[in-house]
C-alpha cells in the first residue's frame, strides 16, 4: 500500500491566512521505516492577534519534534511529546503577546500512517476524517464547548433548542498556547487502514461550509485533486465571512494496477523482440570525447532482472540517482512484479539487493526503485529538454542482453555503450515527451541512461523500432517527465551545471526560484516558505511519434540462451532471502524556501482571492461541471469555459489560454490572445476575462 499526500488552502474573506499545514519528510527512507509519515494541520484562532505566526509556530514544533523520533520510541509517545512542543511554541507567542493585552491560541490536528496503521493526535476543534467504502467518519472529537452542553443535554438539564441557541457553543475548551492544554484527543491503539481509504485533515473553514455528503462527494483517489475541490466548492459557496479554509488529505492506495494499453504492449512485445533478432547485428563502435567522464556515467548505470521462483526471467537497466537508495528504469522492466516477479539490481556476483518500487508510471513508462542499502555509486545529474538542441551527442549506456552470449562473466555486469545523436523532440499519442534518437538500443538497454556530452542524463532509453528496413530509430523517454515523479515520491536530484555552473542540488525544481518563460522574462520573486506540493502540468506538445513497443524482453529462442547464461552466472545468488519492505509514500511537500505559484484575483467577482496552482492547470468559467473557478450565471460576459491558467514547472513560466471564448482573454495592455493556444507570461503579468473587471495576477506568494 502506498500513501500520497495532497493539500489546498484558501484565505477567504479574511485579512490573512491564519491556517497552517505541513508534512514530515517523506523523502527520509530512514525515518519512514520506524516513523511513518505525518500530516499536521494548524488553525490559528481568528480574531486574535498573532493567530498566523502561532498557528506556523505549532506547526514547526509539531513537525520537527515529531521527526525527532527515535527508532525505539513508540509513535504514540513521540506524537504526545510533539504536541506538547508545539504546545510551547504556541506559548511562547503568547506570552509575548498577553504583555500587550491580547491573546493567541491555535487548534492543532496530525496524523500518522505507518505500515498500514493510523495514528492521530490533536487539541481544539480542527477535524480528522475518514473515507471508507464511500463513507465519511469524524474520528477526532471536537474540543468546543457545545460537547459540555451535550452532557447537560443528556442529563436532562438542557433542551436541544438551548445548545442550538448558546452563545458560546463553538467556544473552544481545549487548544495550543494555554499554559497546560486541558485536552487532548488521540487513539491509543493504532487504526487499521486499507486500500482504498483516505484521511482528511480539514479547518473549521471547510466544514462549516459544506455537509459531510459535499465532502465526501468532493473526494476521489487523487489526494490533491481532492483536497482543491475541498477548498473550491467551499469558496464556491460564497458565505459572508468565510473563514480560512484548508484540507491535507492522505489516500491510500494499491501499489501496481495494470492497463489494457500496458497487457496490450506487453502481448506485442515478444513479436518486436522476434524481428529484433533477425533484424541484425546489435553491437556499435563508440568513440568517446577525451573529456567525457566515461567511469562515472558507467558506475551510475546497474543491471536490474527479474526473478520468479528463482529464476532470472528478464533483465533490463536502471541508473543511480537521490542519495543513493533509489534508481529509476522503465516501468515494462519490472512491471512483472505484480505477477509474484521479484525486481533485484545486480552489482556483482555476491551483491543482489532487493528492491521496491515506490513510485511508477505506466504511461511514461517509468518506475522509481528503493533500496534498503545505500549503493557505494555516484548519481546521475539531469538535465531538462530546455538545454537540449537536435543534433546533439548522446550516449546510451546499459545491458543489452544479446551482449551476454558466448561472453565471460565480467560481461555480464560491464555496462556497454552506444553512441548517437537526438533526431528530433516528438511526443507520443499518450502525451509524453520523448527524444527520438540514432543511439543503438537493444533489448536489455531499457531504463537505462542516455548521457549528453556533458555526462549528465537527459533521458531514459526506452523504445525502438524494429524492422528490417528501418534502422537508427529509437526514443528515449525525457527527463522533464522524470521530475515530477520524482518529486512525487519524496525522491531528490541535481541539476547538471549547463555553461559552467557548478550543479546545484534541486530537491524540488518545479518551485525553483528563477522562472525562464519561452516568451517573455519573469523576474525571480522573494521566496515563501510553503508546505503545498504541487503537480506538473505538460509543457507545449511536440510532433507525435509513431506508436512503438517496449523493446526490453527478449523472444524465445534467443531468450533461452540468455537467460541460460545469466543462470549459471549467479546461480550462487538465488537462494538470498527476499528483503522485507515497509509501506511505500509517494508524496512529499516541497522544501521550505520553495515559491508557490498563485492565480491572485486584483478586482471583479474573485477580488482578493488567491488560488495556488497546484494542479495542471485552473479553469475559469461560468459552467461548475467543466470549471474550478466559477463564475456566477449573471456573468454573462464570462463563458462557460472562458480560460484556462497554470504552472508549467520544466518552463518555469505561467501560461495563460484562451478556450474560444466569446468576449476573449487579455493581457493588461489589451493585447487579446489566441484562442486554445497556451501563451506563456513571465510572475507579475496580468489579464482580463472580458473587461477589465475581471482582472488577475499570475505570480508567487510573497
Amino acid at each position: 500500500m502506498s500513501v500520497i499526500p495532497g493539500n489546498a488552502q484558501h484565505q477567504g474573506t479574511r485579512k490573512e491566512q491564519q491556517d497552517s499545514v505541513g508534512f514530515s519528510d517523506f523523502a527520509d527512507s530512514r525515518f519512514v521505516r520506524h516513523g511513518g509519515v505525518m500530516a499536521a494541520l494548524a488553525d490559528g484562532m481568528g480574531g486574535m492577534a498573532n493567530g498566523k505566526q502561532t498557528s506556523h509556530a505549532a506547526l514547526q514544533g509539531m513537525l520537527e519534534s515529531y521527526m525527532s523520533k527515535r527508532p525505539d520510541e513508540a509513535i504514540i509517545a513521540a506524537l504526545y511529546r510533539a504536541i506538547i512542543c508545539a504546545n510551547d511554541r504556541a506559548a511562547s507567542i503568547s506570552d509575548g503577546a498577553e504583555a500587550g493585552g491580547a491573546m493567541v491560541g491555535t487548534t492543532m490536528a496530525a496524523c500518522v500512517v505507518h505500515n498500514s496503521f493510523l495514528y492521530w493526535i490533536c487539541a481544539g476543534d480542527s477535524r480528522i476524517y475518514l473515507l471508507r467504502n464511500d463513507a465519511l467518519t469524524q474520528i477526532n472529537t471536537d474540543h468546543t464547548y457545545e460537547n459540555e452542553l451535550m452532557k447537560e443535554f443528556a442529563a436532562g438539564d438542557i433542551t436541544k433548542e438551548e445548545i442550538y441557541n448558546h452563545p458560546d457553543r463553538f467556544a473552544l475548551t481545549s487548544y495550543l498556547g494555554m499554559r497546560q492544554i486541558k485536552a487532548i484527543d488521540r487513539n491509543v491503539r493504532p487504526y487499521p487502514l486499507s486500500v482504498g481509504d483516505s484521511v482528511i485533515l480539514c479547518s473549521d473553514g471547510l466544514y462549516n461550509s459544506l455537509t459531510p455528503a459535499e465532502m465526501r462527494q468532493a473526494i476521489t483517489q487523487d489526494p490533491q485533486a481532492s483536497a482543491e475541490c475541498l477548498v473550491q466548492r467551499a469558496i464556491s459557496k460564497q458565505r459572508p465571512n468565510q473563514d480560512n479554509t484548508s484540507a491535507a488529505v492522505l489516500s491510500c492506495q494499491r501499489v501496481g494496477g495494470t492497463s489494457f494499453f500496458s497487457r496490450f504492449m506487453r502481448k506485442l512485445a515478444s513479436l518486436i523482440v522476434v524481428a529484433a533478432m533477425f533484424s541484425g547485428p546489435f553491437s556499435a563502435t563508440v568513440s568517446v570525447a577525451d573529456n567525457l567522464p566515461i567511469k562515472r556515467m558507467k558506475d551510475s548505470t546497474v543491471r536490474i532482472i527479474d526473478f520468479y521462483n528463482g529464476k532470472p526471467i528478464g533483465s533490463g537497466s536502471g541508473f543511480v540517482i537521490g542519495d543513493g537508495y533509489y534508481v529509476v528504469t522503465n516501468w515494462h522492466v519490472v512491471e512483472c512484479i505484480e505477477k509474484g516477479c521479484e525486481p533485484k539490481v545486480v552489482l556483482g556476483f555476491e551483491d543482489v539487493r532487493g528492491v521496491r518500487i515506490v513510485r511508477h508510471s505506466e504511461i511514461k513508462d517509468i518506475a522509481i526503485l528503493n533500496l534498503s542499502r545505500r549503493l557505494d555509486k555516484p548519481s546521475v545529474e539531469l538535465v531538462l529538454s530546455d538545454k537540449v538542441e537536435d543534433a546533439h551527442i548522446v550516449y546510451a549506456i546499459g545491458f543489452p542482453g544479446a551482449a551476454d552470449y558466448g561472453m565471460d562473466k565480467a560481461t555480464f555486469l560491464e555496462p556497454k555503450i552506444s553512441k548517437g545523436i537526438i533526431s528530433a523532440k516528438v511526443t507520443t499519442p499518450e502525451g509524453v515527451r520523448m527524444y527520438q534518437t540514432d543511439a543503438t538500443i537493444n533489448p536489455g538497454n531499457s531504463g537505462g541512461p542516455m548521457f549528453n556530452d556533458k555526462g549528465y542524463v537527459i533521458g531514459i532509453n526506452s523504445l525502438k523500432i524494429v524492422k528490417k528496413d528501418v534502422q537508427g530509430i529509437g526514443w528515449a523517454i525525457q527527463v522533464d517527465e522524470l521530475v515530477s515523479e520524482l518529486r512525487m515520491a519524496g525522491v531528490m536530484y541535481s541539476e547538471g551545471a549547463i555553461g559552467g555552473r557548478q550543479p546545484e542540488q534541486t530537491p524540488n525544481p518545479e518551485l525553483s526560484q528563477t522562472p525562464t518563460p519561452a516568451q517573455s522574462p519573469a523576474q525571480s520573486p522573494t521566496p515563501q516558505p510553503t508546505p503545498a506540493p504541487t503537480k506538473t502540468p505538460r509543457p507545449p506538445k511536440h510532433t507525435p511519434a509513431p506508436k512503438v513497443q517496449p523493446d526490453n524482453k527478449t523472444n524465445y529462442m534467443a531468450g533461452a540462451a540468455v537467460i541460460g547464461a545469466i543462470a549459471i552466472v549467479i546461480c550462487s545468488l538465488l537462494l538470498m532471502k527476499r528483503r522485507k519492505g515497509i509501506a511505500p509514500v509517494n508524496a512529499a511537500p516541497p522544501a521550505a524556501g520553495a515559491q508557490r505559484p498563485l492565480l491572485i484575483g486584483l478586482s471583479g467577482e474573485y477580488a482578493g482571492a488567491k488560488i495556488p496552482l497546484l494542479t495542471e492547470q485552473v479553469a475559469i468559467g461560468r459552467d461548475p461541471h467543466k470549471s474550478n473557478l466559477v463564475f456566477t450565471r449573471s456573468s454573462d460576459t464570462i463563458s462557460a469555459i472562458h480560460c484556462k491558467v497554470g504552472y508549467d514547472i520544466p518552463a518555469k513560466s505561467f501560461y495563460i489560454e484562451d478556450c474560444g471564448s466569446k468576449n476573449g482573454t487579455f493581457l493588461r495592455s489589451g493585447q487579446r490572445l489566441p484562442a486554445n493556444q497556451r501563451y506563456y507570461v513571465g510572475a507579475g503579468s496580468n489579464f482580463y476575462l472580458s473587461d477589465h473587471i475581471n482582472m488577475f495576477e499570475l505570480g508567487f506568494e510573497r
